[in-house]
């Protein structure tokens, strides 16, 4: 196919995956969150920013408008700085995507949105799993500096243990 305007892009990648049918989901309700946080199923997500080809930070606010709170990324240190991608290279040194985007701009996508409507349960605590690939020890720092600038008001400061409880977290 030659000369399809769109055809191969992030956005008609991200677009093709996008459901119109509204979620059924809600936010939990304050009389059921005081059980410990293990006994509960939190609606997740997979490489979180990753449409295909492409890393995507609509993909991370059209999960959330979904209900996913709990958002999975792949982080890789490339040229000093903490992008979020994916790589099955087990030296890696080569990624599966098209395109990689900064940390910094993937949580800012997803703190902007996961606490405001349209997020059908945006009163409900937001999980962030990071999976840092590299062999630098540096990606600890950077990592830490960018959860900083962007997250610093909404992260959870105490301890969590086998015992803290959903309304501890709201």
């Amino acid at each position: 196919i030659d000369n399809i305007e769109g055809f191969g892009s992030p956005e008609s990648e991200y677009s093709g995956l996008v459901e119109s049918t509204p979620t059924s989901i809600m936010s939990i309700g304050k009389e059921y969150t005081n059980r410990p946080l293990k006994e509960y199923v939190i609606k997740s997500s997979y490489n979180s920013a990753i449409t295909g080809k492409y890393v995507n930070a609509e993909m991370v606010k059209y999960l959330l408008q979904r209900g996913c709170r709990l958002l999975d990324f792949e982080v890789l240190y490339i040229d000093g700085m903490p992008y979020v991608t994916y790589t099955t290279d087990n030296n890696l040194e080569a990624i599966n995507t098209d395109n990689k985007v900064l940390l910094d701009n993937i949580l800012t996508s997803a703190v902007s949105q996961a606490f405001t409507q349209p997020s059908p349960n945006f009163e409900d605590p937001l999980f962030i799993h990071l999976r840092l690939k590299s062999k630098q020890s540096d990606i600890y720092k950077a990592v830490a500096k960018s959860i900083d600038a962007t997250l610093r008001g909404k992260l959870y400061s105490k301890k969590i243990t086998n015992d803290t409880k959903l309304s501890d977290i709201m």
